[in-house]
Parts: structure tokens; sequence; C-alpha cells
């Protein structure tokens, strides 16, 4: 199910690996001249630690380059941003403006797919052996406008029974799911903000899941941008869905 209008204002997938020399210090920065002029804005930025969720508001300070880096390569036009350290390599999209349409995970997989293999060309040719993932993330963040307690765009139903009231007047709620049962493991989460009486509602749909031991990390992003599709298709109402509409 595809929507005409989806509220997806972000996008953010990647992978998660052990630290690689190849991606420190320096040698993180002479990785960017391998995206040549596609990406041409560059930002150096502390590094993220693993396993917390990515700050989507807040844009940390820079720091000494001695220290662990997080390197942002954007395309300010098409809203394309790379994240790439020592440890993780991510690639996001953005809305350039509040009518930007949202290009879908299959239109951005074959950029993802072509700067994760210059990453690990990069790492070979500094004598390093490639990233092995050991997590695939896919992450959605959706502005639902003009949020009405008495239309509701969100409920929490993971399940065909409600656990929880559907109204949105909560000003911050998290639901976590471990994902046992799909492949590997993971886990989903889901974070909203704001809603109630007209006013936005930001609705984050998070999903981890591990690489195993030859598994295909390319497919088990896949999977995990499937797990995040169906919970956002599970927490959005028939009203809403009717709304964003359907190509």
């Amino acid at each position: 199910m595809d929507y005409s209008s989806p509220p997806v204002r972000e996008v953010a997938f990647g992978f998660e690996f052990d630290p690689s020399t190849a991606l420190d210090g320096w040698r993180l920065i002479t990785l960017q001249d391998t995206w040549g002029s596609d990406f041409p804005e560059r930002r150096i930025l502390p590094a993220k630690p693993r396993a917390v969720p990515l700050d989507f508001a807040v844009d940390p300070a820079p720091q000494d380059v001695d220290l662990p880096l997080l390197v942002w390569a954007s395309n300010p036009a098409s809203g394309l941003l790379l994240q790439s350290q020592r440890d993780r390599f991510f690639l996001n999209w953005r809305a350039v403006e509040p009518s930007s349409d949202y290009p879908g995970f299959l239109a951005l997989m074959p950029t993802f797919t072509r700067r994760w293999a210059q990453v690990r060309e990069h790492c070979l040719t500094a004598g390093s052996p490639p990233p092995s993932p050991s997590v695939a993330e896919f992450t959605y963040v959706n502005v639902l406008d003009g949020v009405d307690t008495a239309r509701p765009t969100f409920s929490l139903t993971f399940h065909a029974e409600p656990s929880l009231p559907g109204r949105n007047t909560v000003a911050n709620l998290q639901v976590h799911q471990e994902l046992d049962e799909v492949g590997d493991g993971g886990s989903l989460t889901v974070n909203a903000f704001g809603g109630g009486d007209g006013a936005p509602l930001t609705l984050i749909i998070c999903t981890r899941l591990r690489v195993g031991v030859g598994a295909d990390p390319l497919a088990r992003l896949a999977e995990a941008h499937a797990v995040s599709r169906q919970a956002f298709d599970h927490v959005t109402t028939a009203e809403a869905k009717r709304e964003w509409g359907l190509r």
C-alpha cells in the first residue's frame, strides 16, 4: 500500500558494525571525497553512541578531530544526507519543503547500496576488512498536521484488540516491542510527541534488526523497512489513510 501524500518528513536507515580503524579520524574525512559533488556540504560532529535513537531535533557541537567523529555529507537540493562514523553508516532523506514528496524506500535504496559499497571499498583500500553489519535500522519520522482528538489519526493498536485508547491527548508517549520472531530478532519502538487540539503530532517509528552470521545485511535492512512500514499502517487510522490517498 503506497500513499499519494504520506506524512513522512524524514527517514534514516543503515547499519551498525564493529568499529573500523579505516573509518577513524582523518581516514573518515578522506572517505568523504568518495562522494564527489553529489554530497557537497560537510559537517564534522561528535560520534553518536551505539544503540541510542537518532536525535532529529538537536545538532551536536563539533569536537576535536582526534576523538571519534561523525561526518554529515549532505545535498540540500535533494534532501539526502550521509552519516558516517567508525561504527555506523546511514542515509537520511529529509523533506526540503513542507510540500516535498517522500520518494519511497525503493527509490532511495540504490543510493544507499552504492554508497555502502564505496564504504567497504574504502576500508579495503586502507588495509582493513570491510565492515560486517551487526544491526540494520530503519526509522520513519512522520508529522501528522492538525491532529484533532475528535478525529484521531493515531491509535496504539498493534494488535486486533487496542490495548490503549486511541486519543492524542498525550505530550510524550513511547511503545517498545521486541521482535524475537523476525529473523535474528530485533526491536520496534514507536514514539509520539505533541498532538491534540489541532496541534501537529510527530510519530517516530524505528525498527532495529540484528544481522546474524551469514545473513544478507541489505535483505535485513529491507525487512527493517517492512516492519516500520507495517507498524505505521497499524498505528494510523483508516480515516487518515483515506486522507493521504492511495497511489
